[in-house]
């Protein structure tokens, strides 16, 4: 058969937005004593995010006697502007100290720019009439430009194997083993970018009694304003590994079960934070310039059982019982 070609284009405007009690963080900030364990105070941002998203995509199929080959390219670019502000403060664990960040994003239209490139190529190939091989490659690159069209942040390394297989044993469509392995990358999001608009500003501020009573004399402060981040250099992007193996049999013409297993780990993750309380950096936690930092652990580990049945052509039932673990220091790129 011709080979077979499809493309999409899609222009979507949107808003996020994680807001408090009106601006009741200005007034007073949200208060974590470490101290003695207790919140208080009030809710510690109001933020709003309106995004510009463009997605454009083109894929084409050829099958062949053994084998369909896919391959396809994408490319999405999302515009975003940030208004609203923040106020946290903190009591350290032994009461010496309250330490504050707080800062207002810009009021205005400066906006940030995520590109992100793809491309990918799949061979689905049957090697007999039981055993079928999934073989595949994608890549990913993002760039972040600030508002002059400068890029800040650049990430081209993001190559994703995926490899798959399908057993049938004994009669033709009756039982089945199945397994996949993937790395599946996620694109940095828009705190990072926002790290590339100037405008507002943000406040580290550390002090010898609350700040709160009297914020006059902090014992240091550090203040930026107005600026567009540096150009960050070394980051790799973040990214799951994941494997699955399963089993799957028909009970009849209508119904089947399956059982499959999941275990899911993370390689590395991009954060910000203060190196030795004084410097904001983003990059890899335990490499480079968070090298001080733990190194991120997260796994997911999944035992599924579901159960599928169709009582007429147009109804379809089907329940499932997941019985999973998730450990590490960090929540994760997935919910689950």
């Amino acid at each position: 058969p011709p080979p077979l070609f499809s493309s999409r284009r899609r222009h979507t405007r949107s808003s996020v937005e994680s807001r408090g009690l009106g601006d009741v963080y200005k007034r007073q900030p949200f208060f974590a004593d470490m101290a003695t364990s207790t919140w208080s105070g009030g809710y510690p941002f109001s933020i709003r995010t309106d995004f510009t998203t463009v997605d454009l995509g083109i894929k084409g199929t050829v099958v062949a006697d053994r084998h369909t080959w896919k391959a396809g390219l994408d490319f999405r670019q999302r515009k975003g502007a940030q208004t609203g502000g923040y106020s946290i403060l903190l009591r350290t664990p032994d009461g010496s100290q309250y330490i504050w960040y707080y800062g207002d994003a810009p009021e205005s239209n400066q906006k940030s720019t995520n590109r992100i490139f793809s491309a990918f190529a799949q061979d689905t190939w049957r090697l007999t009439e039981r055993l079928r091989l999934n073989l595949g490659l994608r890549w990913d690159g993002q760039r972040i430009l600030d508002p002059n069209g400068e890029v800040g942040l650049s990430i081209l390394d993001q190559w994703q194997p995926r490899l798959g297989f399908t057993y049938q044993v004994g009669p033709i469509g009756v039982r089945k083993f199945f397994g996949n392995y993937g790395r599946f990358y996620q694109e940095v999001g828009s705190p990072v970018a926002n790290y590339f608009v100037p405008g507002g500003y943000d406040s580290y501020a550390v002090y010898a009694n609350d700040p709160r009573v009297d914020p006059s004399d902090p014992i240091f402060l550090e203040e930026q304003t107005g600026s567009i981040g540096e150009p960050i250099a070394g980051i790799e992007g973040q990214y799951d590994d994941e494997f699955t193996l399963g089993y799957e049999q028909a009970l009849g013409v209508s119904s089947k079960i399956l059982v499959r297993g999941t275990y899911r780990t993370m390689g590395k993750g991009v954060e910000d934070a203060y190196v030795d309380d004084t410097e904001y950096v983003i990059g890899n936690p335990g490499y480079g310039l968070l090298a001080e930092f733990p190194k991120i652990e997260r796994e997911y580990q999944a035992l599924e059982f579901t159960f599928k049945v169709r009582p007429s052509p147009r109804t379809g039932v089907f329940a499932t019982y997941v019985l999973s673990r998730n450990r590490g220091n960090y929540s994760g790129l997935l919910s689950t």
